[in-house]
């Protein structure tokens, strides 16, 4: 798909909440709302959302990560 790369790069769109309870999990403390591809769009959505949810006890950070083609190959 990707001139044969196994990995391509991506950029997970993530929500971190603030829970009141402190001894709150980590898995249901951090969700991945949108992977994309462009790095530019992600932070510009991640500000977004911050403004936007500002009052709501959440941050939206960026993270680089890699999406696995392999499973999509084996299916072409």
């Amino acid at each position: 798909m990707f001139s044969g790369r196994k990995h391509l790069p991506v950029y997970a769109i993530l929500r971190v909440d603030a829970h009141p309870h402190e001894h709150a999990p980590f898995s249901r403390r951090v969700t991945v709302k949108k992977v994309v591809f462009d790095e530019a769009y992600a932070v510009a959505e991640a500000e977004r959302l911050n403004l936007m949810n500002a009052s709501k006890g959440c941050s939206y950070i960026v993270q680089l990560t890699e999406l696995d083609e392999t499973l999509l190959q084996a299916n072409d």
